[in-house]
């Protein structure tokens, strides 16, 4: 058993605009998550102070967002930085950097609202992995139908 000490700071920054023909929409965010251990019944030595796996220190996302009417187009990219895969930190997997892009456009209709968006995942085919020998997704596209009231 081991006793952590986990904390960290979020900032985030957004910024919206309009003028006569668009609507602009910008977001900037930062994470940083020191989660060390501070004790434990096995190897307290070479543990203590570490990172704790799979957490990463540091996380940047950042989104641009443009629409006119009803119709958006938007980006988000995500990086994390490298994450530790065990409990002594001497193996990691790389930092990566995703993105993603988004449009579609919005109807009412009476009492339903219709939503139709395409979305391409990973836009750029970045070759990554956020858990040991499981690796993410590469480019998917999805299309979306979304029914609310």
């Amino acid at each position: 058993v081991s006793k952590v000490l986990s904390r960290g700071v979020e900032v985030v920054s957004k910024m919206d605009f309009k003028n006569s023909i668009f609507a602009y929409f910008f977001t900037l965010g930062y994470n940083y998550s020191p989660s060390t251990v501070k004790m434990t019944t096995i190897d307290a030595n070479i543990l203590a102070n570490k990172q704790l796996i799979y957490i990463p220190l540091h996380k940047v996302t950042a989104s641009a967002k443009l629409c006119k009417g009803l119709y958006c187009i938007s980006a988000n990219s995500r990086f994390t930085s490298k994450r530790y895969t065990v409990s002594d930190n001497s193996q990691s997997l790389p930092f990566n950097m995703v993105t993603d892009f988004y449009t579609g456009t919005s109807y009412k209709m009476q009492r339903v609202n219709l939503k139709f968006q395409f979305e391409i995942r990973n836009l750029l085919n970045e070759q990554f992995q956020s858990i040991l020998y499981y690796p993410e997704p590469g480019r998917t596209y999805n299309l979306n139908i979304i029914i609310t009231n």
